[in-house]
């Protein structure tokens, strides 16, 4: 089970990586906590499982990981033996990241396991990917990444993501309709 605590306002950005999430583990392996709000509840609809309750209400802590990119220890095929799911703070990146996951998530499951992926801040949707991979046997190391993401709006302008991305077949895995939104965004201005 992978889990996404919700810990963030809602808004556009954030539920398009939540549909990444869910599309990249499949709905059925998706929980989305702490989804309070009834615009968050609604946005989420049939996209992936949901609970008003906190995570650590839900599972024993002893049986979760959580990713925190602060953690002292990398994930790891191993880590999975014993855990009932994997958590993933719901929490739109701050550059430079101002350590959100210890202080809302970590910090509130002493009893639960830490572990970070890479030593970069990644989105919601990748970090889900790459517990996946790991889930699935992959180690962390034979996973690669690119340090960011640039995405041009025409011949002069582009936006870059400053987060890290895992690659897939040589390409950031990242939401089509995140670069959309980005682009429409970046127009408006």
């Amino acid at each position: 089970m992978f889990v996404i605590e919700h810990l963030d306002r809602v808004g556009k950005w954030l539920i398009i990586e939540y549909r990444h999430a869910a599309k990249l583990v499949g709905r059925d392996k998706l929980l989305i906590t702490n989804a309070e709000s009834k615009r968050l509840a609604e946005a989420l609809k049939g996209l992936a499982r949901v609970d008003r309750r906190r995570v650590w209400e839900i599972f024993d802590q002893e049986k979760l990981i959580v990713l925190d990119p602060q953690a002292e220890h990398r994930l790891s095929p191993r880590d999975f033996e014993d855990a009932e799911a994997v958590v993933v703070g719901g929490i739109l990146g701050d550059h430079p990241p101002r350590g959100r996951t210890r202080l809302l998530l970590t910090e509130k499951m002493p009893a639960a396991k830490a572990r970070k992926l890479f030593d970069a801040q990644l989105p919601i949707d990748a970090a889900i990917y790459v517990a996946y991979q790991v889930y699935l046997g992959k180690p962390l190391e034979e996973i690669p990444l690119c340090q960011e993401v640039e995405i041009r709006h025409d011949e002069v302008h582009s936006t870059v993501l400053p987060f890290a991305y895992p690659l897939v077949g040589g390409v950031p895995l990242i939401s089509e309709e995140l670069v959309e939104h980005v682009r429409r965004t970046a127009l408006r201005r």
